[in-house]
């Protein structure tokens, strides 16, 4: 295809007419967000090793939510929350970050917006016996508990100085 053709499709491409009063920062995509994320899980069922851990998806145009993160190769991107089998790499849930907003549907205030990712991400998939393999941003005493309760094994790394943290 002849570039100035790939140009003209492009400007014609649009997902959502321009709705001023939403408060959505993804609204123009969000159907094919869900569409997509729908999809990944109709075709396959995570087996006993899962994992959840962030990604960053390398941006550079103007954008309210970019990340930086000077640790990473891109250092400027969109993050994701990507919920994977551990042995096959299967995608089976993706939740963007947009920023803090006021998130008030944590499911416990002690477990913290980490916590509530986790909870999210694992949706109907809590309590079948599953194994989640999850770093220190995520693991925390009270957020095992509850997954350790919901009979969702948990292995994970964790912050020495993290809330509720046993004494030694």
């Amino acid at each position: 295809m002849p570039y100035n053709r790939f140009r003209q499709l492009l400007s014609l491409l649009y997902f959502v007419e321009d709705d001023e009063n939403s408060t959505d920062k993804l609204h123009k995509i969000r159907p094919v967000l869900e569409a997509l994320t729908e999809n990944f899980q109709k075709a396959y069922r995570p087996g006993e090793n899962i994992c959840i851990d962030e990604s960053l998806v390398p941006w550079k145009g103007r954008l309210h939510f970019k990340q930086f993160n000077p640790l990473k190769r891109s250092r400027f991107g969109i993050k994701l929350f990507v919920f994977c089998e551990s042995k096959t790499g299967y995608v089976y849930d993706i939740e963007t970050y947009v920023g803090n907003e006021n998130d008030t549907n944590y499911v416990n205030k002690g477990i913290g917006k980490s916590g509530s990712v986790v909870k999210r991400l694992l949706g109907d998939l809590s309590g079948q016996g599953r194994s989640l393999h999850i770093d220190n941003w995520y693991t925390s005493p009270l957020l095992c508990k509850q997954l350790v309760d919901e009979k969702t094994n948990v292995c994970g790394t964790v912050r020495i100085n993290r809330k509720y943290m046993p004494k030694v």
